[in-house]
Protein backbone atom coordinates (compact mmCIF):
# COMPACT_ATOMS: atom_id res chain seq x y z
CA UNK A 1 0.00 0.00 0.00
CA UNK A 2 1.05 3.39 -0.82
CA UNK A 3 0.97 5.01 3.01
CA UNK A 4 2.84 1.90 3.86
CA UNK A 5 5.65 2.76 1.76
CA UNK A 6 5.47 6.07 2.89
CA UNK A 7 5.81 5.11 6.65
CA UNK A 8 8.81 3.11 5.51
CA UNK A 9 10.76 5.77 4.14
CA UNK A 10 9.87 7.56 7.35
CA UNK A 11 10.62 5.90 10.14
CA UNK A 12 14.19 5.36 9.49
CA UNK A 13 15.14 8.76 10.39
CA UNK A 14 14.27 8.81 13.99
CA UNK A 15 18.18 8.05 14.91
CA UNK A 16 20.06 10.10 12.31
CA UNK A 17 17.83 12.98 13.59
CA UNK A 18 19.10 12.13 17.56
CA UNK A 19 22.67 11.51 16.15
CA UNK A 20 22.69 14.27 13.26
CA UNK A 21 26.11 13.24 11.55
CA UNK A 22 25.26 9.10 10.62
CA UNK A 23 22.89 9.28 7.51
CA UNK A 24 24.07 5.89 5.99
CA UNK A 25 20.72 4.15 6.22
CA UNK A 26 18.24 7.44 5.46
CA UNK A 27 20.22 8.02 2.19
CA UNK A 28 20.36 4.26 0.69
CA UNK A 29 16.44 3.70 1.91
CA UNK A 30 15.69 7.10 0.39
CA UNK A 31 17.62 5.98 -3.16
CA UNK A 32 15.73 3.26 -2.97
CA UNK A 33 13.98 2.04 -6.25
CA UNK A 34 10.30 1.79 -6.39
CA UNK A 35 9.63 3.83 -3.34
CA UNK A 36 6.18 6.29 -3.54
CA UNK A 37 7.76 9.61 -2.22
CA UNK A 38 5.24 11.69 -0.61
CA UNK A 39 4.42 14.83 -2.80
CA UNK A 40 0.41 15.51 -2.41
CA UNK A 41 -1.22 17.20 -0.25
CA UNK A 42 -3.09 13.37 0.68
CA UNK A 43 0.30 11.56 1.94
CA UNK A 44 1.45 15.07 3.80
CA UNK A 45 -2.19 14.42 5.64
CA UNK A 46 -1.55 10.73 6.00
CA UNK A 47 1.83 11.31 7.71
CA UNK A 48 0.35 13.66 10.47
CA UNK A 49 -2.47 10.81 10.71
CA UNK A 50 0.10 8.89 12.47
CA UNK A 51 -0.82 8.82 15.56
CA UNK A 52 2.29 6.48 16.78
CA UNK A 53 4.24 9.19 15.44
CA UNK A 54 2.61 12.25 16.27
CA UNK A 55 0.68 11.78 19.64
CA UNK A 56 1.19 8.71 21.80
CA UNK A 57 3.85 9.48 24.19
CA UNK A 58 4.36 12.98 22.64
CA UNK A 59 4.00 14.35 26.19
CA UNK A 60 7.82 14.35 28.23
CA UNK A 61 7.93 12.62 31.69
CA UNK A 62 10.86 13.65 32.75
CA UNK A 63 9.21 16.75 34.41
CA UNK A 64 6.82 15.36 36.08
CA UNK A 65 9.43 12.22 37.26
CA UNK A 66 11.72 15.13 38.95
CA UNK A 67 8.83 17.53 40.03
CA UNK A 68 8.10 15.94 43.69
CA UNK A 69 4.71 15.17 43.16
CA UNK A 70 5.32 11.33 43.93
CA UNK A 71 7.55 9.65 45.87
CA UNK A 72 9.31 6.37 44.83
CA UNK A 73 9.06 3.65 47.12
CA UNK A 74 12.61 2.18 48.63
CA UNK A 75 11.85 -1.32 47.66
CA UNK A 76 11.98 -0.20 43.78
CA UNK A 77 14.58 2.86 44.00
CA UNK A 78 17.19 0.10 42.85
CA UNK A 79 15.64 -1.56 40.24
CA UNK A 80 14.97 1.71 38.23
CA UNK A 81 17.33 2.45 35.24
CA UNK A 82 19.55 4.84 35.55
CA UNK A 83 17.80 7.88 33.43
CA UNK A 84 14.94 7.65 35.39
CA UNK A 85 16.84 7.97 38.92
CA UNK A 86 18.83 11.10 37.56
CA UNK A 87 15.89 12.56 36.21
CA UNK A 88 14.28 11.77 40.16
CA UNK A 89 17.57 13.17 42.09
CA UNK A 90 18.07 16.33 38.85
CA UNK A 91 21.37 14.59 38.53
CA UNK A 92 24.20 16.59 36.38
CA UNK A 93 23.86 13.26 33.61
CA UNK A 94 20.58 12.52 32.77
CA UNK A 95 21.35 9.58 30.61
CA UNK A 96 23.46 6.85 30.59
CA UNK A 97 25.18 4.80 27.65
CA UNK A 98 22.35 6.40 25.41
CA UNK A 99 19.51 4.54 27.25
CA UNK A 100 16.56 6.70 27.47
CA UNK A 101 17.50 8.78 24.11
CA UNK A 102 13.90 8.99 23.37
CA UNK A 103 13.24 11.08 25.30
CA UNK A 104 15.01 13.51 23.06
CA UNK A 105 14.45 11.73 19.74
CA UNK A 106 10.72 11.14 19.98
CA UNK A 107 9.72 15.41 19.76
CA UNK A 108 12.76 15.75 17.10
CA UNK A 109 11.32 12.80 15.01
CA UNK A 110 8.40 15.29 15.55
CA UNK A 111 9.68 18.13 14.18
CA UNK A 112 10.92 16.21 11.42
CA UNK A 113 7.48 14.73 10.18
CA UNK A 114 6.26 18.13 10.41
CA UNK A 115 8.82 20.04 8.62
CA UNK A 116 8.40 17.06 5.64
CA UNK A 117 4.82 17.95 5.69
CA UNK A 118 5.94 21.98 4.98
CA UNK A 119 8.18 20.52 2.49
CA UNK A 120 5.62 18.70 0.52
CA UNK A 121 2.74 21.76 0.83
CA UNK A 122 5.45 24.50 -0.11
CA UNK A 123 5.73 22.29 -3.48
CA UNK A 124 2.52 21.67 -4.31
CA UNK A 125 1.83 23.42 -7.65
CA UNK A 126 -2.07 23.69 -7.89
CA UNK A 127 -4.04 23.64 -4.74
CA UNK A 128 -7.56 21.83 -5.29
CA UNK A 129 -8.73 22.10 -1.67
CA UNK A 130 -7.75 25.23 -0.33
CA UNK A 131 -9.76 24.54 3.10
CA UNK A 132 -8.21 20.88 3.55
CA UNK A 133 -4.61 22.28 2.32
CA UNK A 134 -4.74 25.44 5.35
CA UNK A 135 -5.43 22.53 7.60
CA UNK A 136 -2.95 20.57 7.09
CA UNK A 137 -0.46 23.32 7.07
CA UNK A 138 -2.16 24.19 10.23
CA UNK A 139 -1.58 20.74 11.94
CA UNK A 140 2.13 20.64 10.75
CA UNK A 141 2.63 24.33 12.47
CA UNK A 142 0.92 23.38 15.51
CA UNK A 143 3.17 19.43 16.04
CA UNK A 144 6.27 21.42 15.35
CA UNK A 145 4.76 23.75 18.26
CA UNK A 146 3.85 21.29 20.85
CA UNK A 147 7.52 19.34 19.97
CA UNK A 148 9.55 22.68 20.77
CA UNK A 149 7.49 23.11 23.79
CA UNK A 150 7.56 19.43 25.40
CA UNK A 151 11.56 19.86 24.76
CA UNK A 152 12.10 23.65 26.20
CA UNK A 153 10.11 22.45 29.20
CA UNK A 154 12.82 19.65 30.23
CA UNK A 155 15.97 21.19 28.54
CA UNK A 156 15.96 24.87 28.59
CA UNK A 157 15.75 27.06 31.91
CA UNK A 158 13.08 29.01 32.50
CA UNK A 159 11.93 31.63 30.40
CA UNK A 160 12.45 35.48 31.83
CA UNK A 161 14.39 38.25 30.84
CA UNK A 162 17.82 37.47 32.36
CA UNK A 163 17.36 34.30 30.62
CA UNK A 164 16.14 34.91 26.76
CA UNK A 165 19.90 35.03 25.53
CA UNK A 166 20.82 32.06 27.47
CA UNK A 167 20.91 28.37 25.44
CA UNK A 168 17.79 27.01 23.82
CA UNK A 169 17.20 24.21 21.23
CA UNK A 170 19.18 23.87 17.98
CA UNK A 171 15.98 24.57 15.53
CA UNK A 172 15.29 22.69 12.91
CA UNK A 173 13.10 24.05 10.28
CA UNK A 174 14.00 21.82 7.23
CA UNK A 175 14.39 18.10 6.45
CA UNK A 176 17.94 17.97 4.96
CA UNK A 177 20.02 16.24 7.37
CA UNK A 178 23.22 17.56 6.28
CA UNK A 179 21.92 20.61 8.02
CA UNK A 180 24.20 21.49 11.39
CA UNK A 181 21.88 22.90 13.80
CA UNK A 182 22.88 25.46 15.85
CA UNK A 183 21.91 25.95 19.58
CA UNK A 184 19.26 28.77 19.53
CA UNK A 185 19.09 31.32 22.54
CA UNK A 186 16.09 30.68 24.55
CA UNK A 187 14.28 33.44 23.76
CA UNK A 188 14.67 32.40 19.80
CA UNK A 189 13.27 28.79 21.02
CA UNK A 190 10.25 30.68 22.00
CA UNK A 191 9.95 32.70 19.63
CA UNK A 192 9.86 29.74 17.34
CA UNK A 193 7.45 28.39 19.11
CA UNK A 194 4.55 30.83 19.25
CA UNK A 195 5.17 32.18 15.80
CA UNK A 196 4.50 28.32 14.77
CA UNK A 197 1.66 27.86 16.89
CA UNK A 198 -0.12 32.06 15.97
CA UNK A 199 0.10 31.31 12.31
CA UNK A 200 -1.53 27.35 13.28
CA UNK A 201 -4.87 29.80 15.01
CA UNK A 202 -5.60 31.27 11.46
CA UNK A 203 -5.25 27.72 9.58
CA UNK A 204 -6.69 25.51 11.73
CA UNK A 205 -10.42 24.32 11.62
CA UNK A 206 -12.28 25.18 14.29
CA UNK A 207 -13.38 21.61 14.78
CA UNK A 208 -11.36 18.16 14.18
CA UNK A 209 -12.62 14.67 13.36
CA UNK A 210 -10.94 13.35 16.06
CA UNK A 211 -8.87 14.00 19.42
CA UNK A 212 -5.78 12.90 17.87
CA UNK A 213 -5.97 16.21 15.45
CA UNK A 214 -5.23 19.55 16.62
CA UNK A 215 -7.42 22.42 15.72
CA UNK A 216 -8.41 26.22 16.22
CA UNK A 217 -9.20 25.50 20.19
CA UNK A 218 -6.08 23.19 20.54
CA UNK A 219 -3.58 25.84 18.51
CA UNK A 220 -5.35 28.31 21.08
CA UNK A 221 -4.75 26.79 24.21
CA UNK A 222 -1.35 25.66 23.52
CA UNK A 223 -0.66 29.29 22.52
CA UNK A 224 -1.94 30.69 26.32
CA UNK A 225 0.45 28.01 27.70
CA UNK A 226 3.44 29.23 25.96
CA UNK A 227 1.96 32.80 26.62
CA UNK A 228 1.05 31.82 30.43
CA UNK A 229 5.45 30.87 30.91
CA UNK A 230 6.96 34.02 29.05
CA UNK A 231 4.47 36.27 31.74
CA UNK A 232 2.48 37.84 28.79
CA UNK A 233 -0.86 37.44 30.46
CA UNK A 234 -2.85 39.29 28.51
CA UNK A 235 -2.08 37.41 25.30
CA UNK A 236 -2.68 34.32 27.66
CA UNK A 237 -5.92 35.49 28.83
CA UNK A 238 -7.25 36.38 25.38
CA UNK A 239 -6.04 32.99 24.18
CA UNK A 240 -7.59 31.75 26.79
CA UNK A 241 -10.86 32.99 26.41
CA UNK A 242 -11.10 33.37 22.69
CA UNK A 243 -10.57 29.04 23.52
CA UNK A 244 -13.34 28.79 25.96
CA UNK A 245 -15.53 30.73 23.44
CA UNK A 246 -14.80 27.65 21.05
CA UNK A 247 -16.23 25.39 23.64
CA UNK A 248 -16.23 25.36 27.34
CA UNK A 249 -17.58 22.61 28.51
CA UNK A 250 -16.61 20.41 31.77
CA UNK A 251 -17.34 17.44 33.29
CA UNK A 252 -19.28 17.13 36.69
CA UNK A 253 -17.78 14.81 39.23
CA UNK A 254 -20.41 14.79 41.30
CA UNK A 255 -22.19 13.16 37.80
CA UNK A 256 -19.13 10.22 37.89
CA UNK A 257 -18.71 6.63 39.91
CA UNK A 258 -15.31 7.77 40.91
CA UNK A 259 -15.22 3.87 42.74
CA UNK A 260 -14.37 2.63 39.40
CA UNK A 261 -10.85 1.52 38.60
CA UNK A 262 -10.75 3.64 35.93
CA UNK A 263 -13.46 6.90 36.24
CA UNK A 264 -12.57 9.09 33.69
CA UNK A 265 -12.73 7.82 30.12
CA UNK A 266 -10.72 8.25 27.15
CA UNK A 267 -11.63 10.74 25.26
CA UNK A 268 -13.60 12.78 27.63
CA UNK A 269 -15.93 16.27 26.60
CA UNK A 270 -12.88 17.86 28.60
CA UNK A 271 -10.32 16.85 26.01
CA UNK A 272 -8.68 19.16 23.69
CA UNK A 273 -6.27 17.57 22.46
CA UNK A 274 -4.96 14.26 23.07
CA UNK A 275 -1.05 13.02 23.80
CA UNK A 276 0.15 10.68 26.28
CA UNK A 277 2.99 10.72 28.27
CA UNK A 278 5.97 8.48 27.10
CA UNK A 279 6.12 5.56 29.02
CA UNK A 280 8.75 5.44 32.64
CA UNK A 281 8.82 2.25 34.97
CA UNK A 282 9.27 5.45 37.87
CA UNK A 283 5.50 6.01 37.17
CA UNK A 284 3.84 3.21 37.04
CA UNK A 285 0.01 2.89 38.15
CA UNK A 286 0.49 -0.11 40.35
CA UNK A 287 4.15 1.76 42.06
CA UNK A 288 3.48 5.14 42.08
CA UNK A 289 3.21 6.12 45.48
CA UNK A 290 1.68 10.18 45.83
CA UNK A 291 3.14 12.58 48.09
CA UNK A 292 1.68 13.02 51.67
CA UNK A 293 2.22 16.39 51.38
CA UNK A 294 0.32 16.69 48.27
CA UNK A 295 -2.41 14.59 49.14
CA UNK A 296 -3.28 16.45 52.19
CA UNK A 297 -4.55 19.00 50.38
CA UNK A 298 -7.14 17.15 49.04
CA UNK A 299 -10.54 17.47 51.59
CA UNK A 300 -12.88 14.96 51.83
CA UNK A 301 -15.21 16.82 49.87
CA UNK A 302 -13.03 17.28 47.36
CA UNK A 303 -14.00 14.64 44.27
CA UNK A 304 -10.61 14.51 43.23
CA UNK A 305 -9.64 12.74 45.90
CA UNK A 306 -12.03 9.66 45.51
CA UNK A 307 -11.62 10.22 41.49
CA UNK A 308 -7.78 10.28 41.36
CA UNK A 309 -6.49 8.22 44.35
CA UNK A 310 -6.86 4.61 45.18
CA UNK A 311 -4.90 2.85 47.82
CA UNK A 312 -3.20 -0.47 47.14
CA UNK A 313 -0.29 -2.12 48.74
CA UNK A 314 0.27 0.41 50.56
CA UNK A 315 0.65 2.99 48.20
CA UNK A 316 -1.36 5.80 47.32
CA UNK A 317 -1.73 5.05 43.40
CA UNK A 318 -3.14 7.63 40.68
CA UNK A 319 -6.14 6.65 38.80
CA UNK A 320 -7.12 9.46 37.48
CA UNK A 321 -5.83 9.98 33.69
CA UNK A 322 -7.89 11.30 30.89
CA UNK A 323 -7.29 8.31 29.13
CA UNK A 324 -8.40 5.80 31.09
CA UNK A 325 -6.15 2.57 31.75
CA UNK A 326 -4.11 3.74 28.84
CA UNK A 327 -1.20 5.47 30.93
CA UNK A 328 -0.84 9.23 31.49
CA UNK A 329 -2.91 12.02 29.40
CA UNK A 330 -0.51 14.41 28.32
CA UNK A 331 -2.60 16.89 26.25
CA UNK A 332 -4.71 19.55 26.82
CA UNK A 333 -7.68 19.90 28.75
CA UNK A 334 -10.80 22.26 29.38
CA UNK A 335 -10.56 22.20 32.98
CA UNK A 336 -6.69 23.86 32.40
CA UNK A 337 -8.10 26.61 30.43
CA UNK A 338 -10.50 27.80 32.87
CA UNK A 339 -7.20 27.62 35.77
CA UNK A 340 -5.37 29.48 33.19
CA UNK A 341 -8.06 32.36 32.21
CA UNK A 342 -9.11 32.90 35.99
CA UNK A 343 -4.91 33.25 36.82
CA UNK A 344 -4.62 36.24 34.09
CA UNK A 345 -7.71 37.74 34.94
CA UNK A 346 -6.33 37.98 38.87
CA UNK A 347 -2.97 38.93 37.16
CA UNK A 348 -4.87 41.74 35.22
CA UNK A 349 -6.27 42.74 38.39
CA UNK A 350 -10.35 41.83 37.76
CA UNK A 351 -10.71 39.53 41.03
CA UNK A 352 -14.31 38.99 40.41
CA UNK A 353 -13.97 37.33 36.86
CA UNK A 354 -10.87 35.11 38.38
CA UNK A 355 -13.05 34.07 40.98
CA UNK A 356 -16.16 33.52 38.51
CA UNK A 357 -13.73 31.12 36.58
CA UNK A 358 -12.51 29.42 39.77
CA UNK A 359 -15.88 28.35 41.65
CA UNK A 360 -16.88 27.20 38.07
CA UNK A 361 -14.44 24.72 37.95
CA UNK A 362 -14.35 23.67 41.53
CA UNK A 363 -18.11 23.37 41.52
CA UNK A 364 -17.79 20.55 38.92
CA UNK A 365 -14.98 18.98 41.28
CA UNK A 366 -16.13 19.67 45.07
CA UNK A 367 -18.86 18.20 46.62
CA UNK A 368 -21.26 20.52 48.51
CA UNK A 369 -18.75 22.86 47.17
CA UNK A 370 -19.44 26.57 48.90
CA UNK A 371 -18.00 29.73 46.35
CA UNK A 372 -15.26 31.35 47.00
CA UNK A 373 -15.97 35.09 48.17
CA UNK A 374 -13.50 36.84 50.46
CA UNK A 375 -10.28 35.78 49.20
CA UNK A 376 -7.49 38.92 49.04
CA UNK A 377 -5.56 38.95 45.95
CA UNK A 378 -2.44 37.00 47.16
CA UNK A 379 -4.96 34.99 48.67
CA UNK A 380 -6.57 33.94 45.19
CA UNK A 381 -3.54 33.66 43.67
CA UNK A 382 -2.65 31.05 46.07
CA UNK A 383 -5.72 29.18 46.11
CA UNK A 384 -5.19 29.09 41.85
CA UNK A 385 -2.05 27.55 42.00
CA UNK A 386 -3.07 25.27 44.68
CA UNK A 387 -5.76 24.00 42.78
CA UNK A 388 -3.83 23.97 39.39
CA UNK A 389 -0.87 21.76 41.11
CA UNK A 390 -4.45 19.39 42.67
CA UNK A 391 -6.61 19.39 38.97
CA UNK A 392 -3.38 18.83 36.90
CA UNK A 393 -1.16 16.44 38.85
CA UNK A 394 0.65 13.94 36.54
CA UNK A 395 -0.34 15.66 33.08
CA UNK A 396 3.22 17.19 32.45
CA UNK A 397 2.96 20.76 33.75
CA UNK A 398 3.87 20.28 37.37
CA UNK A 399 7.95 21.30 36.19
CA UNK A 400 6.90 23.49 33.84
CA UNK A 401 4.77 25.59 36.92
CA UNK A 402 7.91 25.13 39.48
CA UNK A 403 10.28 27.07 37.13
CA UNK A 404 8.06 30.08 35.96
CA UNK A 405 6.78 30.11 40.00
CA UNK A 406 9.72 29.91 41.29
CA UNK A 407 11.29 33.43 39.15
CA UNK A 408 8.39 35.03 41.89
CA UNK A 409 9.23 35.37 46.57
CA UNK A 410 5.77 34.96 46.87
CA UNK A 411 5.07 31.64 44.94
CA UNK A 412 8.97 29.78 44.52
CA UNK A 413 9.16 26.31 46.44
CA UNK A 414 12.41 24.54 47.09
CA UNK A 415 11.66 20.65 46.20
CA UNK A 416 12.95 18.02 48.66
CA UNK A 417 13.01 14.21 48.55
CA UNK A 418 14.52 11.35 50.44
CA UNK A 419 16.10 8.72 48.97
CA UNK A 420 17.97 5.54 51.52
CA UNK A 421 17.90 8.02 54.14
CA UNK A 422 19.46 10.64 52.42
CA UNK A 423 18.11 14.24 51.16
CA UNK A 424 18.18 15.88 48.35
CA UNK A 425 17.22 19.70 47.60
CA UNK A 426 16.14 21.66 44.32
CA UNK A 427 16.82 25.05 45.05
CA UNK A 428 14.41 27.72 43.36
CA UNK A 429 15.89 28.99 39.82
CA UNK A 430 18.77 25.84 40.26
CA UNK A 431 20.34 25.11 37.11
CA UNK A 432 19.12 21.99 37.69
CA UNK A 433 15.78 23.35 36.01
CA UNK A 434 17.35 22.49 32.91
CA UNK A 435 18.28 19.42 32.26
CA UNK A 436 21.36 18.11 30.37
CA UNK A 437 21.06 17.30 26.84
CA UNK A 438 22.28 13.61 25.71
CA UNK A 439 26.17 13.49 25.44
CA UNK A 440 26.13 12.33 22.30
CA UNK A 441 23.90 15.10 20.99
CA UNK A 442 25.99 16.96 22.83
CA UNK A 443 29.44 16.11 21.37
CA UNK A 444 27.96 16.19 17.63
CA UNK A 445 26.65 19.50 17.46
CA UNK A 446 29.46 20.74 19.61
CA UNK A 447 26.81 22.85 21.86
CA UNK A 448 27.92 23.88 25.58
CA UNK A 449 25.71 22.09 28.65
Amino acid sequence: MKIKKIIFILLTFLFTVILQGCKKEWLEIRSSKGLVIPSTLSDAEAILNRTTIMNEGRTSPLGDIAAGDFIVPSSYWRSLVPWQANAYLWKEELFVDNIGLENWGNFYQQIYYANLVLEILNKIDKIDDQKKYNNVKGRALFFRSWAYYQLAQIYCLPYSEQNIGKPGLPLRDGTDLDVKLIRSTIGQTYLQMRNDVSESIQLLDETSINMYQPNRRAALMLLSRVNLIMADYKSALHNSDEAIKLNGELLNYNNLDLTKAYPFPDGNVEVVFYTSISYAQVMSAVRIDISPELLKEYSDNDLRKKGFFVLKNGLTNFKGSYTGPNGYFGGLATDELYLIRSECYLRSGDLDKSRADLNFLLSNRYKDFQPITDLSSDELLSRILLERRKELLLRGVAWTDLKRLNLHKNTERTVTKIVEGETYSLEPNSLRYAMPFPQVVVDLGSYAQ
